[in-house]
């Protein structure tokens, strides 16, 4: 299995990402477009037997990108959910089995969150049968789609907190500021940007907000009070529950 890599760690500012657009480069053939269509359709069929609304957006994916003087330039392409839930099955990972280069790339944005009262936030994921992170905690974040549009660099900052505001229900006014913190390849061969965003509430005051706001994405909410000692207990209490994302975001700031 691929395991999650910080390609670039690095507090950039907006002005120090640059964005280009070309089309995606999703190498293919046959086999693997029947791999494709195969898991979309299991995928369709599943949602319609539970009544769970789908449909196929476009995503926004990484072509390339480098690192240089300071410097992280991104090119960008799109690909759609079809293609990313073909190519990323968690049974049939057809970037595992033959390559990266048959990967969509799809990419998105999270992240750590900590509250005026210095809290870092976490989110129990809903249990979902078309799912594997049914129960997991994991970072706040989502997909580049269609419904944060990328035009450039700053679009990537507004994308997260327009996650943090849909899932923990907080309003614009409650977050402080955003920082840029990594640039990940996460576990199954995707993509992400790592963000660190403070809040101007608390811990309590955060909870009643995600608590208001019926979020369809997470059980619950934890908190970890931002520590050494605090964070090594929270892993250890969750291991088992612990996504990925959780661990690398922390490394990403050297917790």
């Amino acid at each position: 299995m691929l395991q999650p890599k910080i390609l670039v760690k690095k507090q950039l500012a907006p002005e120090d990402i640059e964005i280009s657009f070309s089309q995606a480069q999703r190498k293919s053939s046959k086999e693997i477009e029947d791999i494709i269509e195969q898991e979309w359709n299991n995928l369709v069929a599943e949602c319609k037997k539970r009544n769970i609304k789908i449909w196929n957006g476009r995503i926004k994916c990484l072509n390339s990108f480098e690192f240089d003087n300071q410097k992280l330039k991104l090119n960008l392409g799109e690909t759609t959910f079809k293609e990313l839930i073909g190519t990323h099955a968690h049974s049939n990972n057809v970037c595992e089995k033959f390559g990266k280069e048959y990967s969509a790339k799809g990419m998105h944005v999270g992240g750590l969150v900590i509250t005026k009262d210095n809290y870092f936030v976490f989110g129990k994921r809903r249990w979902r049968k078309t799912s594997d992170a049914g129960g997991k905690i994991s970072v706040f974040g989502g997909l580049l789609d269609e419904d944060w549009p990328i035009q450039e660099s700053k679009d990537l900052f507004k994308a997260f907190e327009g996650e943090l505001k849909q899932e923990l229900g907080i309003k614009q006014k409650h977050i402080q500021n955003t920082k840029f913190l990594a640039f990940i390849r996460t576990i199954k061969g995707k993509y992400a940007f790592y963000f660190l965003t403070n809040l101007s509430i608390s811990k309590s005051q955060t909870e009643k907000a995600f608590r208001n706001n019926a979020d369809d994405e997470h059980e619950k909410i934890l908190f970890c009070q931002n520590n050494a000692k605090n964070i090594k207990l929270f892993l250890s209490k969750h291991k088992d529950k612990i996504c990925s994302s959780v661990k690398i975001a922390l490394k990403s700031v050297n917790l």
